[in-house]
């Protein structure tokens, strides 16, 4: 039996969706998702950036979704009107 891991929050660490593998500080994907969405019309960029936000605890300072992200994100949880897709995803909430 392999060890459990835990996240900030104190909840075991699961697998990661899709397979893939989950970063144990963060409980985040270590690769996320930079690849366009369905009925995306329009590139995004992928470059990310840091932020001036401290990291708690430890050295460092946040870094910023990609475009890219964001979108994918609200591509996730209910679509997005923007002008990135063209206003051809349903609107978030809808």
């Amino acid at each position: 039996m392999s060890p459990v891991s835990y996240n900030v929050y104190g909840q075991p660490v699961v697998e990661a969706p899709r397979g893939g593998a989950l970063d144990p500080r963060n409980n985040m994907p270590l690769e996320p998702n930079q690849q366009p969405s369905p009925g995306q019309q329009k590139p995004l960029s992928t470059e990310r950036c840091p932020s001036i936000i401290p990291k708690g605890g430890v050295a460092g300072t946040w870094t910023f979704p990609s475009p890219q992200m964001v979108f994918n994100g609200a591509w996730r949880v209910g679509g997005c009107a923007c002008v990135w897709c063209g206003g051809s995803a349903p609107a978030l909430g809808a």
